[in-house]
C-alpha cells in the first residue's frame, strides 16, 4: 500500500477537479483532452530543433533546481513547475468518483518507492535538512532513498496521467502518453548532465530524484496502458514501436540483487536486455519467484563436488540447461506412473496414410502403438522442453514414448473437448531413411498450432507448482516463473507459442490446467503493475489481433497479409530469438524462417533470397543490421548476402575472441531507416565517416604523437587497424532516423551497450560497394569524426 505521503484520494479528487473542461453554452468545439508541452513544441503549436530543446531542457531544469531550496515548499513548487509540461482539459464520461477511486487503486499497484538509481551516496542524503524526508517515528534510523520527499511523493503529472488512462478507455492514446514519458526522460537526461552540481549538488540530486520517480511511475503506467489494449484487441505487430521509449543515462540499480540461486542467469538475461524492459523494477518479480523456488538449489552447472551452482549468464553455452547436459529421452513419468510403463511406437502405416498435418488420434491408438489422424480445430497442441525428458522420436527402433504419458495428454485432450493431441516426440520422425516424412513434419508445425485448439504449455518448473488454492500472491508468482523458465528461453517453442498464443494454456500439478492470458489479466487490473508488464513484449504469449473479413481481400499486399496472419518481419524474428538457442544445428535458421512465413528455409542464404525476390519483405531496417551475429561472408562468398546474417543468435564464444570480447545482440532497428535488398547487395542510406587503415610508417608516427594528436582520430586509426585487414578504404556507419527532421534524434542502437555502436565496413573500389566488417563501441568521451549522409551499397 502506497504511503500517505504519496497520494490521497482527496488529492486525486482535487487534481481531477481542477483539469476538468467546463463546457461554455454556446461553445462549437472542446479542448484536447490531454496534451504534453515538452521540449520541442510551444504552446503556439511551433516546433524547435534538437540544439533548442536542448537549451530549453536546460532552462527548465535549473528552474526545477531553483524552487528546492526552501525545505518547507520544496515539494509543492516542485511540483507546480513540473506540471507546467502538461495540459489538461477532462471531459467526464462517468461519475467523478468512480474515476477518483480507480485512478487510486491503480496507483496503488505500483511500488511504494521507485526503483533507486545507481550512484546515491550516503554522504548526500546526509547533507540534507531532516525536512527534506517523510516524518519518521525512529529517530535513529539512517537515511535513505525511500524516505525522501521528493521520491515518495507522487506528481501531480503521474496522477494526471492516470486519470487520462481511465477517462476514455474507447480512444488510442498511446503516442500522447508516450511524449510525456520521453519528455520526462529527456528532463532527466539534462539533470545527469551536472548542469549546476558544481553550484549546488544537492539541489541537482533532489531534482534529479524527482525527475526520476514521475519517469518510473509513468513508464510502468504507459507500459501497463499498452499491454491493457494487447490484451483487449489482440497483439498489433505494429504496436511495438510504441514501447520503444527514449533511453535515458542514468542506470538503475542492479535488478538481480535478489536473484535466488535456483534462477537460470542467462533466462534473466533474456528479460533484462529485453528492448520493452529499459530501467524496470525487477523487485517484485524477485519476491514472487523465491515464494516459490527461493529455497532450492541451483540445477545449472555441476561442480568437480557434483554440487550444482548457477551460470553466470554471460553466454548459454555456460550453462548446462542448454549446452552439455546429458539428456535422457523418455525419463519423465506422470506423477502416479511407476516409471515401469511400457513404450509406444508409431504405427508406421497409420502415420503415412494420414492426409496432412499429422497428430496422435486419442481414440483409435492401441495399447502398443500410436496411430494418427489429421490435425484440425479439435488438436491439444502441446510445446514442451526436451531436456526435461519427454523428448525422443516415434519409430521401433528409437525411444518411443511412454504409456504414461500418452495416457495423461488423452485425458487432458479429452477434457478440453479435443479428439487428438500434438507433441515434437511422437509425432516428427528422426530416423535418417524418414528424412522426407520429417521435413514434412517441421513444415505442419506451423499450420498444427494455428488451428489447435489449445496450445499446453508443458515445462518442469511450472508441473511443480500446486495451484489448488489460487490466490494473486500465487499468480503472481506463477507469472515470475514463467518469465525465465526453461520453456520460455528456448527457440523451437518459442515458434509454437507464437503460431499457438491465441489460447495458451499452463500445466501445473495434479494435472491441472489454466488460460495464461486470464491470469496475466488479473494481474494487470488487481495485482502488481510492476510484473504485469514485464510480459509487454511477450508477443508469443498474448493473442494476436485477428483481422476483419473485409481485410483479408486479394488487393491486401502479401507480406501484410501475413501479418495480419500473426506472422512477423525477419527483423522482429531474428530480435525475438537473440537470445533463445535451438540445440541441433541448423534448427535456428529454420524457425527464423517460419515465424516469417509458412514454408521452412534450411540455409541462410535460402532465407534472404527468398526475401529479396519478393517485392514487400525486400525492405530491412538498416538498425537490425547493428549486431555482432555472423554474416553469410564470414565463411563463404556469396555475392549480395555477404552482409546479411546467417542467424538470429550469436555463436558460441571462441577461444580466439575470449571473454573479454564485447558482443551485441540484434534488435528489430525499428525506427531506424530501412534498406533494399537487390541483385547485387543491400542499398540504404546511412550516416557515414570515412577512415583509413594507416600504413606502417603512419602507425609508427601515430605511437609517437600520440600524447599531441586529437584522441578521436587516433580511436578511428585503431578501429581500422582493427577491422581493416585487407581494405584499402573503410568507413563508420550510423543508422539514420526513419523520420529525419531537425526536431529528430539521432537513431541509437536499443540493445545492451555502454556507448555509441557505430558498423565497420571496408571497400577495395572506391566506395562503389561495400563488405561488412562488424560492429564496435565509439567512446563517447572522445568526440565523433565528421559525418554526412551517403546512399551504401553492401555486398
Amino acid at each position: 500500500m502506497q504511503s500517505p505521503h504519496s497520494f490521497s484520494e482527496d488529492r486525486v479528487r482535487k487534481v481531477l477537479a481542477a483539469n476538468t473542461h467546463h463546457r461554455d453554452p454556446g461553445a462549437t468545439s472542446t479542448p484536447v483532452e490531454f496534451i504534453c508541452l515538452g521540449t520541442g513544441l510551444s504552446k503556439a503549436g511551433d516546433s524547435y530543433t534538437r540544439l533548442r530543446r536542448k537549451e530549453r531542457a536546460k532552462d527548465w531544469v535549473r528552474k526545477y533546481g531553483a524552487v528546492v531550496d526552501d525545505p518547507q515548499t520544496h515539494i509543492s513548487c516542485l511540483d507546480e513547475a513540473f506540471s507546467a509540461i502538461l495540459e489538461c482539459h477532462f471531459q467526464l464520461r462517468q461519475p467523478a468518483e468512480r474515476l477518483v477511486a480507480d485512478a487510486c487503486q491503480m496507483l496503488s499497484r505500483l511500488p511504494d518507492t521507485p526503483l533507486e538509481f545507481e550512484g546515491i551516496s550516503q554522504e548526500i542524503l546526509s547533507s540534507l535538512p531532516d525536512e527534506y524526508f517523510v516524518p519518521s517515528q525512529d529517530l535513529s534510523s539512517v537515511r535513505s532513498w525511500k524516505h525522501l520527499m521528493v521520491v515518495t511523493f507522487v506528481s501531480t503529472n503521474v496522477i494526471r496521467l492516470v486519470l487520462a488512462m481511465l477517462m476514455d478507455p474507447k480512444t488510442w492514446w498511446g503516442p500522447i502518453f508516450r511524449g510525456l514519458v520521453d519528455t520526462i526522460s529527456e528532463l532527466l537526461q539534462t539533470a545527469s548532465e551536472d548542469l549546476f552540481e558544481s553550484e549546488n549538488p544537492e539541489a541537482l540530486f533532489l531534482v534529479k530524484s524527482f525527475l526520476w520517480s514521475a519517469w518510473q511511475r509513468s513508464m510502468m503506467l504507459f507500459f501497463c496502458y499498452n499491454l491493457e489494449v494487447q490484451l483487449k484487441s489482440g497483439y498489433q505487430w505494429g504496436g511495438k514501436n510504441e514501447l520503444g521509449l527514449r533511453l535515458t543515462n542514468i542506470p538503475a540499480q542492479r535488478p538481480d540483487a535478489e536473484m535466488t540461486g535456483y534462477m537460470c542467469r542467462w533466462a534473466f538475461e533474456l528479460l533484462r536486455t529485453d528492448r520493452g524492459a529499459m530501467g524496470l523494477d525487477f523487485r517484485r518479480f524477485h519476491t514472487r519467484y523465491n515464494a516459490i523456488f527461493g529455497d532450492r538449489s541451483p540445477r545449472c552447472c555441476p561442480t568437480p563436488n557434483n554440487i550444482y551452482v548457477p551460470c553466470d549468464g554471460r553466454a548459454p553455452e555456460t550453462c548446462m540447461r542448454f549446452w552439455g547436459m546429458k539428456i535422457e529421452d523418455q525419463s519423465a513419468h506422470a506423477p502416479s506412473c511407476s516409471k515401469s510403463c511400457v513404450r509406444l511406437f508409431w504405427d508406421e502405416d497409420s502415420f503415412k496414410n494420414v492426409t496432412g498435418a499429422r497428430a496422435i488420434s486419442i481414440d483409435e491408438s492401441g495399447t502398443s502403438h500410436l496411430r494418427y489422424t489429421t490435425a484440425s480445430e479439435k488438436t491439444l497442441a502441446i510445446s514442451h522442453v526436451w531436456s526435461h525428458g519427454q523428448g525422443g522420436r516415434p519409430e521401433a527402433e528409437t525411444t518411443g514414448f511412454n504409456t504414461c504419458l500418452h495416457r495423461r495428454y488423452c485425458r487432458i485432450a479429452r477434457s478440453i473437448g479435443c479428439d487428438s493431441y500434438w507433441m515434437d516426440t511422437p509425432c516428427i520422425p528422426g530416423l535418417h531413411k524418414n528424412q522426407a516424412l520429417r521435413t514434412q513434419a517441421i513444415n505442419d508445425i506451423n499450420k498444427i498450432f494455428t488451428t489447435s485448439k489449445v496450445t499446453l504449455v508443458v515445462d518442469r518448473d511450472l508441473l511443480d507448482i500446486d495451484v489448488a488454492r489460487m490466490s494473486m500472491e500465487l499468480q503472481e508468482s506463477i507469472l515470475a516463473s514463467l518469465l525465465v523458465c526453461d520453456w520460455n528461453v528456448r527457440a523451437w517453442t518459442l515458434l509454437e507459442a507464437m503460431r499457438g498464443r491465441q489460447n495458451i494454456h499452463l500445466l501445473f500439478k495434479n494435472d491441472i490446467i489454466l488460460p495464461f492470458k486470464q491470469m496475466l489479466e488479473n494481474v494487470l487490473r488487481e495485482g502488481s503493475i510492476d510484473l504485469a508488464i514485464l510480459f509487454g513484449t511477450a508477443q508469443h504469449l498474448i493473442p494476436f489481433q485477428l483481422p476483419r473479413n473485409d481485410a483479408m481481400n486479394d488487393a491486401m499486399n502479401p507480406f501484410t497479409r501475413m501479418l495480419r496472419r500473426g506472422y512477423v518481419s525477419i527483423e522482429e524474428a531474428g530480435c525475438l530469438l537473440n537470445h533463445r538457442y535451438a540445440s541441433r544445428p541448423g534448427d535456428g535458421v529454420v524457425i527464423w524462417s517460419l515465424m516469417c512465413d509458412e514454408k521452412a528455409s534450411h540455409s541462410p542464404e535460402d532465407l534472404w533470397r527468398t526475401r529479396k525476390n519478393a517485392t514487400f519483405t525486400s525492405m530491412v531496417n538498416t538498425g537490425f543490421l547493428m549486431s555482432s551475429v555472423p554474416r553469410i561472408g564470414d565463411t563463404s562468398d556469396c555475392p549480395g548476402l555477404n552482409w546479411a546474417p546467417a542467424r538470429p543468435d550469436l555463436q558460441a564464444r571462441s577461444s580466439v575472441s575470449g571473454e573479454s570480447e564485447a558482443r551485441f545482440r540484434s534488435f528489430d532497428g525499428g525506427e531506424s531507416n530501412p534498406g533494399r535488398m537487390t541483385e547485387k547487395g543491400f542499398k540504404a542510406d546511412w550516416s557515414m565517416s570515412i577512415i583509413k587503415r594507416p600504413s606502417l610508417r603512419e602507425s609508427i608516427s601515430n605511437r609517437v604523437s600520440s600524447l599531441t594528436r586529437p584522441t578521436s582520430l587516433t580511436q578511428a586509426q585503431n578501429i581500422a587497424r582493427k577491422y581493416l585487414k585487407n581494405d584499402r578504404t573503410g568507413a563508420l556507419l550510423t543508422p539514420l532516423p526513419l523520420y529525419r527532421s531537425p526536431q529528430a534524434d539521432p537513431f541509437r542502437y536499443r540493445g545492451d551497450a555502454n556507448e555509441l555502436l557505430l558498423a565497420v565496413v571496408g571497400s577495395n573500389d572506391r566506395g562503389g560497394s561495400w563488405h561488412w566488417r562488424g560492429v564496435c563501441e565509439w567512446d563517447e568521451r572522445d568526440p565523433l569524426p565528421e559525418f554526412h549522409e551517403e546512399t551504401v551499397l553492401l555486398v
